[in-house]
């Protein structure tokens, strides 16, 4: 959050803000929702958090107040990514399902309107899966898809050949 602020979650709910200038703890947030990644929107600095119900919360880290509000919930999976696009309006999502398949889900995140989905699809919580606002990429079926969120079309298949 910011040039200052690190967050931790944790799998008991806990979401730690820490002050990168004194390597202190500023503030203890809970949910009780089990937390499984977090990623910050850069526009307003809400946090946003994937749990392992499936839930898709976002915080106010600037408050002492716990998850404020449900983005989304799938509660056949768990949230295993998150990602934001350049202008921090669309929020992508790998869920993994309860039978072992996966899911990427494309979000508006000002409606919190479910944009697209792509079943079997995964991405990598190490970095972003977003070329710009309109497309990103992602592994599914055994390849790499370049995918245009507003058409909801695969613009490009690059086959995995070792």
């Amino acid at each position: 959050v910011g040039d200052s602020i690190v967050l931790t979650g944790y799998g008991d709910g806990t979401l730690l803000q820490w002050d990168l200038s004194t390597a202190r703890m500023n503030k203890v947030l809970k949910s009780e929702k089990w937390i499984e990644n977090i990623e910050v929107n850069p526009t307003d600095g809400l946090a946003v958090a994937g749990t392992g119900d499936g839930s898709i919360l976002t915080w106010n880290v600037f408050t002492n107040s716990g998850a404020v509000d449900l983005l989304y919930r799938d509660s056949a999976s768990f949230v295993t990514a998150l990602a934001f696009a350049p202008s921090a309006k669309v929020l992508a999502a790998c869920f993994r399902k309860n039978d072992g398949s996966s899911e990427v889900g494309v979000f508006d995140y000002v409606t919190g309107n479910l944009l697209h989905t792509v079943a079997h699809g995964v991405f990598d919580k190490s970095s972003n899966p977003f070329v710009d606002d309109t497309r990103l990429v992602i592994y599914a079926d055994g390849s790499f898809r370049l995918l245009d969120i507003v058409s909801k079309k695969t613009l490009a298949t690059f086959e995995n050949k070792k």
